[in-house]
């Protein structure tokens, strides 16, 4: 399925009234960072994805990057939505996955060296 692809990329790779912060962009998304609230050594950011065109009825999606920033790893959250900048009707989600290191340049690398100061 291509949103699993474009989440994945996020990793691999990469509110409308919220200030948002941009994070870079691939060939099909462009990311921004909505807010990161650290606990300790991990710092949850929430970043939203919006994509270029439309991908399986897909707008954009909103994720939940837990980064742990003292072992440069990673997990993800995501959902999914079938408007622009996170409206409309969740279409898509998945749960957490396993951490994994942040691959330098990837979007999670950059969010990383964002948040992680």
């Amino acid at each position: 399925m291509k949103i699993a692809a474009l989440l994945l990329a996020a990793l691999c790779g990469g509110a409308a009234a919220q200030e948002m912060t941009l994070i870079g962009s691939t060939p099909d998304s462009t990311f921004h960072l909505i807010e990161a609230e650290a606990r300790g050594n991990v710092v949850r950011a929430w970043v939203l994805s919006e994509y270029h065109a439309p991908v399986d009825g897909a707008r954009s999606a909103k994720m939940l990057f837990e980064i742990n920033c003292g072992e440069s790893m990673a997990r993800l959250t995501a959902y999914v939505y079938s408007g622009a900048r996170g409206t409309g009707a969740v279409v898509g989600t998945s749960s957490p996955r396993g951490w994994e290191p942040t691959m330098p340049g990837t979007i999670v690398r950059r969010v990383e060296q964002r948040v992680c100061r």
